[in-house]
């Protein structure tokens, strides 16, 4: 009976050793799956303990933003690398201890160690344990600079005026529309003004002079505009100023004087000086419309 009582506890062993066995092989077959996938993605690959505040970092953290892993190695280390204006949003990127979500993304902007600023595509994920316990948080660090550098590019395109780089009819149309959806007691002024006589400037000496004339006078048009007022350049010869605080008469006559001061000096060119002079309208917000195509009716 010993010997059989033996001989079963030594073949529970050998069960209970081949177990472990398999659990190490398996262990290392999962971690080194988990390197592989690392290795080969462009990402930053991360994993964070929840109860001792450690991170670990795949080496895209090197590649992607210039940092050893021993220099980002708790949640402090990564907050202390976010720019300060986008924190708020990048906590909400980032599960709390206690998360109900179990899964979050969001965009934020982080410093790279030579001090660039790098734009990421943050993903996070809580894992809990077996009592149902938030026990770590995994997740990824996409670089999404290149794509923010390309929307930013077509957002240019689409609101501002190649020519001129003055925001462009599209941007007035909504800047507009956003003044009417939020009516107040103060007047705006829409100053619309065009270039007399423009059609013969390029004529006579090219649509080149006359694209660096449109330039000149877009520049003196910022140059007398207040901060906080805007310029706009509605298309051809036309612009479009916008005094968001004319409540004095006296405003919008100090702004055209302001004008017609600089008009009274040539405009300097490849071809030789050019004295210029310009026609247009003012209308105002609300009483003399509350929408874009009524207030650019009476203007024009």
């Amino acid at each position: 009976a010993l010997y059989e009582q033996l001989y079963a506890f030594d073949q529970q062993q050998k069960h209970q050793l081949k177990e472990l066995s398999t659990a190490h092989e398996m262990l290392q077959l999962s971690e080194e799956k988990y390197r592989m996938v690392a290795e080969a993605t462009n990402d930053i690959i991360w994993d964070w303990s929840i109860h001792d505040n450690v991170i670990h970092h795949s080496g895209g953290l090197k590649e992607i933003l210039g940092y050893n892993e021993t220099e980002i190695q708790c949640k402090e280390d990564w907050y202390n690398i976010i720019l300060p204006e986008d924190l708020e949003l990048a906590l909400k990127s980032i599960p709390p201890d206690s998360a109900e979500q179990n899964s979050i993304i969001g965009e934020y902007r982080v410093r790279h160690k030579c001090g660039k600023t790098i734009w990421i595509s943050s993903k996070a994920k809580v894992v809990y344990n077996e009592s149902g316990q938030p026990e770590k948080i995994v997740g990824s660090h996409t670089d999404v600079t290149k794509l923010k550098d390309y929307q930013e590019k077509i957002l240019e395109m689409a609101y501002y005026d190649e020519l001129t780089g003055l925001p462009n009819r599209f941007h007035l149309k909504e800047h507009i529309t956003d003044i009417t959806r939020n009516i107040t007691d103060t007047r705006v002024a829409l100053i619309y003004v065009d270039i007399d006589n423009f059609k013969a400037i390029n004529d006579n000496f090219g649509h080149g002079e006359g694209d660096k004339l449109l330039i000149a006078v877009g520049n003196i048009l910022k140059e007398i505009t207040d901060e906080g007022d805007l310029v706009f350049r509605h298309g051809g010869d036309e612009f479009v100023v916008i005094l968001n605080h004319a409540d004095r008469k006296e405003e919008i006559s100090e702004y055209a004087a302001r004008l017609k001061g600089k008009l009274d000096n040539p405009v300097r060119l490849t071809e030789g000086e050019f004295h210029i002079s310009m026609s247009g309208g003012i209308v105002l917000f609300p009483s003399d419309g509350t929408d874009y195509d009524t207030l650019l009716k009476y203007a024009d």
